[in-house]
């Protein structure tokens, strides 16, 4: 990648199956850490696709443009919702994400699979008095800083959610960029896969296991905004 590719920023497609935990293929096969060692390669643009529809997005993106090489990562699991049938693929603005909910109370940064698990929360978290704003960050290199930093002048928490490890990863990313903008009182909470190695077993049951399931990521959030109220 760095030799024969980056180096030389020749536009290579690489496209990373069993992004993330892959269940009973076990710790040999999942995939934690791409992120991490992909985001210090120079040049690189690397994604994630929120679903079926997105992933034939960013592909056509990444074939039309001739300047760097392009990284998608995606599950081995099936898309969360069909893709939708005779739809021609879109180009995506390279670096660009997407605002799926709006809200007031913390602004949720997820990329890949755990867009799905964030807006799967979205309800649970209103009703415990958490109005909750979730982006889409697809590009997860390079960021939308753009929307970043207009996200680090509102919310006082700000939530990071991957399938990747969290060290070096994309939410360490996001925190590294705003070290020297955070007020008094903001909060980044940086969620993804522990810094162990995750053993083999259901695919479910392993997201359980490292606070990525809908469940898990929810009760960490309400868990950080009820300590944010309370010191208001």
């Amino acid at each position: 990648i760095v030799h024969d590719v980056a180096l030389q920023s020749i536009p290579v497609t690489f496209c990373l199956d069993r992004a993330g935990l892959v269940g009973e293929d076990g710790p040999t096969h999942h995939g934690a850490i791409d992120l991490s060692y992909l985001m210090c390669v120079p040049n690189m643009i690397i994604t994630a696709p929120k679903d079926g529809d997105e992933l034939r997005d960013l592909l056509y993106t990444a074939i039309q443009q001739d300047e760097k090489p392009f990284a998608i990562r995606y599950p081995r699991g099936s898309v969360p919702r069909p893709v939708t049938e005779d739809r021609s693929p879109e180009t995506i603005p390279i670096g660009s994400w997407e605002t799926l909910v709006d809200g007031t109370d913390v602004a949720i940064l997820a990329t890949g699979t755990m867009v799905e698990a964030a807006l799967q929360g979205c309800e649970a978290l209103r009703k415990n008095g958490c109005e909750p704003k979730v982006v889409n960050a697809r590009f997860v290199k390079p960021m939308d800083l753009g929307v970043l930093e207009r996200i680090a002048e509102t919310y006082d928490l700000i939530v990071t959610i991957e399938e990747n490890a969290v060290e070096g990863g994309f939410g360490a990313c996001v925190a590294s960029h705003l070290a020297d903008r955070l007020r008094s009182g903001q909060r980044i909470v940086n969620l993804g896969i522990p810094d162990r190695f995750v053993e083999h077993g259901p695919r479910e049951l392993l997201l359980e296991e490292v606070g990525l399931s809908p469940e898990g990521i929810t009760n960490t959030i309400l868990r950080h905004h009820k300590q944010r109220e309370e010191r208001i």
